[in-house]
């Protein structure tokens, strides 16, 4: 993987994935090079390992540590070239919506919470990228939170679900950030607030008075059906020009 030309590094990054399926017990050397090839001086070396990322399964994904994940892939998404950026905030954006029902389905089992725990950060992370007061890093950042993040082919209420765990992941600069984003369209100021002191009360399930729990659920999805229509016809005008 040290070789001199870039694309023996290249050749020898495509393979990862299989030797992962194949032979589990070279985890650590496959996460040694990826933690060397992230920092590769050659950029299309960068980009080839990011999306080796976001070609891992569930079963190959458990062999790299948190730390590669993290501080590697993570450390990527702020790499000074922007195709470099984008495969590495997209393949964790990729990563987490893989793993996404597990982590939150069965956060209360022992697989749930490691999985939490190695990737509960990454919408946090990439919210955050948007600080770097960068244009196409912040539509980068839009275009993942609809595509990976929040999808928009969930149902609503599925959708509200995910919001709301989403939103409770944050840190306080995530969730300003998640704030912001929302509110770049101005006509959904008022269904963004409203939405927002819905998942306040409805505190991820947690309530005072459970009783209330359907009715608020049942707000929270009617502000959810009025920002998807908000943002699908956004999109639509934004296709027709």
């Amino acid at each position: 993987s040290k070789d001199k030309k870039s694309s023996i590094r290249i050749k020898v990054i495509n393979y990862i994935h299989d030797i992962l399926e194949n032979h589990r017990e070279l985890a650590n050397d496959i996460n040694n090079i990826i933690k060397e090839r992230s920092i590769d001086p050659d950029e299309k070396v960068r980009v080839e390992t990011m999306k080796v990322i976001s070609q891992l399964t569930p079963k190959t994904a458990q062999y790299i540590s948190e730390s590669i994940f993290k501080d590697c892939i993570g450390e990527r998404c702020r790499d000074k070239k922007h195709i470099v950026r984008l495969e590495a905030s997209k393949s964790l954006c990729r990563i987490y919506d893989m793993h996404y029902n597990v982590i939150f389905q069965e956060k209360i089992t022992d697989e749930g919470t490691s999985l939490f725990e190695k990737f509960g950060w990454i919408p946090n992370t990439i919210i955050k990228l948007i600080y770097t007061d960068d244009k196409d890093i912040l539509i980068m950042v839009e275009q993942l939170l609809m595509e990976y993040l929040i999808p928009e082919q969930l149902n609503n209420i599925v959708r509200v679900d995910r919001i709301i765990n989403i939103v409770s992941s944050l840190d306080e600069r995530g969730y300003l950030g998640f704030v912001s984003l929302l509110n770049r369209q101005k006509t959904w100021s008022s269904f963004i607030e409203n939405f927002l002191k819905l998942c306040e009360t409805y505190n991820g399930g947690i309530m005072d008075d459970m009783s209330e729990m359907s009715s608020v659920k049942e707000q929270l999805n009617q502000v959810n059906q009025s920002i998807s229509s908000i943002y699908n016809n956004n999109n639509n005008n934004n296709n027709n020009k």
